[in-house]
């Protein structure tokens, strides 16, 4: 068995030392998580409140002559974030909760939501205040959909929904008119003139990109770039939908139109997946300003156009024409991949296929698969030791091992040059790590799984929010405390050297699946600040 062991572990040597290579088009943003700790009551007011909702009311919105319309507005910013309000902060609320530090959330951008005929409709309890002052819903929440309501394979190979895994995923909504839920939709089907129209975009910037995108020198698009997002729980009353890039200063608007009627569907199930390559749409120029979001696009003049200096991307929605209709919002994993800079070495083919041995070390056959795409289009990514890292796996499971108890497995293996010896890691359920001294036996699980599902999500770095959970002590600073976090809570490693992740699961019998190519990640040496000698004195 030791000769079998020992026999492997040079054969990972072997993968490790083939060179790093830099990908084409890596991912910067994806914006897929738990932001909102798993307790009940917790939603995500964009901006920290409905509050600061811009109300604007006696407006003729509708041209019918008569001043009594209502605009209600998170204006649009590139400089105040729209995200929900985090805690920890000087300015912080007792009930802000967003985890703003996880990556990709921080966001920005802008929403206006119109009314017709209902400025004269006042509160019941506070009668000079206009019933339709507040958007009904806008905030980041907690996906309360049951497990069952999305296909497990549909949107982006994922099923959602409290329960999930034990996941408690954030999704972002916008929800103008509801079926009834609450006073000012109940008004809404009650009155007959009340209409409704709506314009929002999301934005991330650059400072706030992941894998080494904040710190890149220049971010462009090439064949491998994509834009993808996932519409989810809501989607009603959504005329116009289409991706946004700031090249430089302008804000870009695609001409590609994200179809949200889409019968691209498994039946019975919510959800679609949306992906765009930028170079194959037009463009045309954006300007939102305060609370004029919406593109205007019966004159808007599209064109051909090479992004030189990409500084935020998003994604657009909007209902143009007044209507009578429930108009929902919601959607998740927006994801950005784009070329940091340009690669003449050759890529390495990204090799799916999983390794297995059983207890003895021996090769057994497998047909199980590792993904890295949802992480990284490529070898290895560089970034500072300031950038936020994100790097989760997805494991298709071997279909005879499906519904048997596993342990998730992680090892790295970190090396601090290419001339420095490797060193490899292992991570527990509670997100400590120890040395591994490469013996399969004494390998600890990261996360015990009574059941194996066909698929299988790791959140390799930083540590998933749920592991971290599990230990009290780090739980209140997790959710609630504002002292020193773990490190790994930012998705930030801080110090340089070549990473390389190792993933997958081990099952009762003592079989480990494992990834056939690692995921890796190389961190520069900090750059020391000189300063020059005054002669002066």
């Amino acid at each position: 068995m030791m000769q079998n062991q020992q026999r492997i572990l040079i054969f990972i040597f072997l993968i490790l030392f083939m060179g790093l290579v830099r990908a084409e088009s890596v991912k910067l943003i994806h914006w897929w998580d738990q932001y909102l700790p798993m307790r009940t009551g917790i939603t995500g007011f964009y901006r920290g409140n409905p509050e600061t909702v811009t109300s604007r009311q006696k407006m003729d919105l509708d041209n019918d002559g008569v001043s009594n319309d209502a605009q209600l507005s998170y204006n649009f910013s590139l400089t105040e974030s729209l995200n929900p309000g985090a805690p920890c902060q000087p300015d912080s609320k007792k009930w802000y909760a967003y985890r703003v530090d996880r990556p990709s959330g921080k966001f920005y951008g802008g929403m206006v939501v119109r009314f017709t005929n209902v400025s004269d409709l006042m509160r019941t309890d506070q009668k000079d205040t206009p019933l339709f002052s507040k958007i009904p819903q806008a905030s980041v929440q907690q996906d309360g959909a049951s497990p069952g309501l999305y296909s497990d394979k549909f949107p982006s190979n994922t099923a959602r929904g409290r329960g999930y895994n034990n996941d408690y995923w954030s999704d972002m909504t916008l929800i103008p008119v509801d079926p009834s839920w609450g006073t000012i939709t109940k008004t809404f089907w009650e009155t007959p003139d009340i209409q409704v129209n709506f314009a929002s975009v999301f934005l991330w910037k650059k400072a706030d990109f992941v894998n080494g995108g904040a710190s890149a020198e220049k971010i462009t698009f090439d064949a491998t770039s994509k834009f993808t997002v996932d519409l989810t729980r809501f989607r009603k009353n959504i005329e116009d939908a289409r991706f946004v890039a700031q090249d430089g200063e302008q804000l870009w608007i695609s001409q590609y139109v994200i179809d949200v009627n889409s019968t691209n569907l498994v039946k019975g199930k919510q959800g679609a997946t949306f992906e765009l390559n930028p170079l194959n749409s037009l463009w045309a120029k954006y300007t939102p300003s305060d609370a004029d979001v919406d593109f205007d696009v019966k004159n808007a003049k599209f064109v051909t156009h090479e992004f030189q200096d990409v500084q935020a991307v998003g994604v657009y929605f909007a209902s143009t024409e007044f209507s009578r209709k429930e108009t929902m919002l919601a959607f998740d994993n927006f994801q950005l991949y784009a070329a940091i800079t340009p690669t003449t070495d050759p890529a390495i083919e990204q090799n799916p296929q999983g390794l297995a041995v059983n207890q003895a070390g021996e090769f057994i056959p497998t047909t199980a698969q590792f993904s890295r795409g949802s992480t990284i289009n490529g070898s290895a990514v560089q970034a500072e030791p300031s950038d936020i890292i994100d790097i989760r796996g997805v494991i298709t499971v071997d279909s005879v091992h499906v519904g048997q108890a596993a342990d998730i497995l992680m090892v790295v293996a970190y090396q601090a040059d290419l001339t420095d010896k490797l060193t490899f890691f292992m991570f527990d359920e509670k997100g400590g790590y120890h040395p591994w001294d490469g013996q399969f036996s004494s390998l600890v699980a990261l996360q015990k799984i009574e059941k194996i599902d066909p698929e299988e999500r790791v959140n390799l770095f930083p540590l998933a929010i749920e592991v971290l959970q599990n230990d009290e002590t780090l739980n209140k600073e997790v959710v609630s405390g504002c002292g020193a976090r773990p490190f790994t809570y930012t998705g930030i490693i801080g110090f340089p050297g070549i990473f390389k992740f190792y993933y997958g699961y081990r099952l009762t019998d003592g079989t480990i699946v494992f990834n056939r190519d690692s995921v890796d990640v190389e961190i520069k040496p900090q750059v020391p600040v000189t300063k020059s000698l005054d002669n002066s004195q």
